[in-house]
């Protein structure tokens, strides 16, 4: 792989060739032709540690946002180098490896966040219209349509959004203030799908936005970010506890990464030893 940003990463379970990956979208840059755009996806093989190429989608998108719901995999919206935004979702059938169009977006958006709860897709906040947004709407696979929920407290983009238990957690992100400079959103708050209700938590502890989030067991993790106020990227690693509601460092990254995304993968302790070992290799070869 080479190096890239503004991508959607998630695991699957994929019924044709693989058990278990993950997928990822790359957008390069002809510099002969301006703003010219390609678009691939590839699949990563966890047994032999490969990245696989599959069917490109078939709309030119970045700053989307990616899941999966059941069997497939489901793109929303996003925006173009030029800086126009979409409304449009696909849906990639890993067994046909094909995508189509379902059900638009009810608003062209890019740097939104989403998650999965009980098979439907929560996607919050995002740039449109110039601006940051609160608004909270859900997707509903087997009808293909679009529901209004209840807005977020705080506007936000380029925040993260994971769901642990039935709680559904947003965090950081950046907005215009009224002086039409960038600024972090320091609050974090959680939605309950059953009330349709915002709950308002202790600040976010981390000045930054564009940063990678998953769930792991109970906590969440969080990788990397940007930082507005230092203007650097972050090496850091995060976890935070829900039930007691409180956040440690980790660890960090071996390299300052923003903009990136990452997912977990259950794998056998043999196929682990596997990866880390060429790992290892690749880094020995640079």
């Amino acid at each position: 792989m080479v190096a890239i940003c503004s991508l959607g990463m998630l695991s699957f379970f994929s019924w044709s060739q693989v058990a278990t990956g993950c997928i990822t979208t790359q957008l390069s840059h002809d510099l002969k032709v301006q703003a010219a755009e390609k678009l691939n996806v590839f699949r990563f093989d966890a047994r032999s540690g490969m990245w696989l190429q599959v069917a490109g989608m078939l709309e030119r998108r970045t700053r989307f946002h990616a899941e999966v719901i059941s069997d497939r995999i489901v793109v929303v919206g996003g925006g173009s180098l030029l800086g126009n935004l979409t409304q449009t979702v696909e849906e990639y059938q890993p067994k046909d490896n094909k995508w189509e169009f379902t059900a638009p977006f009810p608003m062209a958006v890019a740097d939104h966040a989403g998650t999965i709860h009980k098979g439907i897709l929560y996607i919050s906040g995002g740039f449109f219209s110039g601006k940051a947004t609160n608004n909270l709407h859900s997707y509903l696979p087997r009808l293909r349509r679009w529901v209004i929920n209840h807005n977020m407290t705080f506007a936000r983009c380029d925040h993260g959004m994971v769901t642990i238990g039935d709680k559904i957690f947003c965090l950081g992100g950046r907005k215009l203030n009224d002086s039409e400079e960038w600024i972090h959103v320091s609050e974090t708050e959680y939605y309950c799908p059953t009330s349709d209700q915002w709950t308002i938590l202790k600040s976010f502890p981390l000045d930054c936005s564009q940063f990678s989030i998953c769930a792991k067991q109970s906590k969440i993790l969080i990788t990397g970010g940007g930082s507005l106020r230092q203007m650097k990227k972050e090496d850091s690693v995060y976890l935070y506890d829900p039930e007691a509601r409180t956040w440690m460092r980790a660890g960090s990254l071996p390299h300052p990464l923003v903009d990136h995304a990452s997912c977990s993968l259950k794998l056998s302790h043999l196929m682990f030893f596997k990866i880390a070992d060429q790992g290892a290799a690749a880094i020995t070869e640079q």
